[in-house]
């Protein structure tokens, strides 16, 4: 394994601490808007999502083998790129069809919470690989 740079250990150490954040941000945000209903509309899609990435990322670490950070910064872009225009297409399919705003807002948790804890599956795997693949080098 290629040994990684301080900024590069900062990235990895980061991308988790923001999805945390911005997790929390959108509990806040339907505790204000929503009330008491939030863990309906935002906790089982959030929880759904999480799911989800658990799954993709035991398929996936098991097909795939990531040795450099480049890999991982290429695989953060397309998944950027993919989570991006689902929110695009989710937000225009909402003016299309006019369908209610929960099920645009549930939708919108879902895909977020699907990228965020991927984002922060594979920053931890790589960074729990780095750790111990360097430790065992020295």
């Amino acid at each position: 394994m290629k040994p990684v740079t301080r900024f590069q250990a900062l990235e990895l150490v980061l991308i988790p601490i923001t999805f945390g954040f911005s997790q929390l941000l959108m509990i806040l945000f339907g505790l204000s808007i929503i009330g008491d209903d939030i863990w309906s509309i935002i906790g089982i899609p959030v929880a759904f999502g999480a799911f989800i990435s658990l799954v993709f990322l035991i398929v996936y670490l098991q097909s795939y083998k990531i040795t450099e950070f480049v890999q991982l910064e290429s695989f953060f872009r397309l998944l950027t790129i993919f989570g991006g225009l689902s929110l695009i297409g989710i937000l225009l399919f909402q003016f299309i069809i006019q369908i209610s705003d929960w099920i645009i807002i549930q939708l919108l948790s879902l895909i977020i919470a699907i990228i965020g804890s991927v984002m922060t599956g594979m920053c931890i795997y790589f960074l729990w690989k780095l750790i111990f693949t360097q430790n065992l080098l020295e």
